[in-house]
């Protein structure tokens, strides 16, 4: 099922082109691969996840952050700066 699910996205079409992968290739690629539906505003991962994983996305978007060092106090800093991107979302954005 897997298989059938990404075989036609832009990534498994990249690496068929471009490392000559044959369709037997990405089946054989699909067997490792594990699927996860994540619901919009879920976090698929955290900050300081020490997890090693390829994620494919097959619909939607995903956001990423890096931890700026000169803040000091980041971890508040980040969740206030969330806070607010979900209000301006909330009031100002449309629907």
């Amino acid at each position: 099922m897997l298989f059938e699910t990404i075989e036609k996205t832009k990534f498994i079409e990249n690496i068929k082109k471009n490392y000559n992968f044959t369709t037997d290739d990405v089946k054989e690629l699909t067997k490792y691969l594990t699927y996860k539906s994540c619901s919009k505003g879920s976090r698929p991962i955290t900050f300081g996840d020490n997890d090693k994983k390829l994620m494919i996305l097959l619909k939607g978007s995903l956001r990423t952050y890096a931890k700026n060092q000169s803040i000091k106090d980041w971890y508040w800093a980040i969740s206030i700066h969330n806070t607010l991107r979900l209000w301006k979302s909330e009031q100002f954005d449309h629907k």
